[in-house]
């Protein structure tokens, strides 16, 4: 019951984060979040290292919103998702795969008067998340082995990475599938 808790509280404290217009909102999560990384003692490098590996699309997705809207609304979509990230750092240092997946499954149980079974619905997330860090170790290996061979990587050759990835995805979803079906999994 604790992660329903925590999971619930962390959505609600999200999409708080881009529902309230204030200008000065930011300031009071920037602070909580601080709060919070001092409270469970989470290392301050971590957290930016985290921030500056999604920084390219914050700012990407700031200009466009300058662009389309106007720079006020930009700079403060860009602030309000560097503190998502923030929060969404520190939220998974918090919670382990099959804790997120037992709680995903109780809030899911609502569904089951839907013939919805939460249970399918929870693996299908706790397999995306736990694919992530799969898929960017693999990113980096296959452009890794490109630059050994002598690629040169520009918009052309894109080509190449996105296909070795592919082929090296869906034999990984193959494999979760075998494994899936090995364990007496039903659909």
């Amino acid at each position: 019951m604790k992660n329903v808790i925590k999971i619930i509280l962390f959505l609600v404290y999200t999409m708080s984060i881009f529902f309230i217009k204030h200008y000065q909102f930011p300031i009071i999560i920037l602070g909580i979040n601080m709060l919070l990384t001092l409270m469970l003692k989470i290392s301050a490098k971590e957290e930016i290292r985290n921030i500056f590996s999604v920084i390219f699309f914050i700012f990407l997705t700031a200009v466009i919103n300058m662009v389309v809207v106007d720079i006020k609304t930009g700079i403060m979509i860009g602030i309000k998702l560097i503190l998502v990230c923030n929060i969404t750092f520190i939220f998974s240092k918090q919670i382990n795969y099959m804790e997120l997946a037992d709680a995903l499954e109780k809030i899911f149980s609502i569904f089951k008067f839907l013939k919805i079974n939460p249970r399918n619905i929870s693996i299908m997330i706790c397999i995306g998340i736990t694919f992530i860090p799969t898929l960017k170790r693999q990113i980096n290996q296959i452009y890794t082995s490109l630059i050994a061979k002598g690629v040169k990587l520009n918009i052309k050759n894109q080509g190449l990475m996105f296909q070795t990835l592919m082929i090296s995805m869906l034999k990984r979803v193959g494999e979760i599938e075998n494994s899936l079906k090995a364990k007496a999994y039903q659909e």
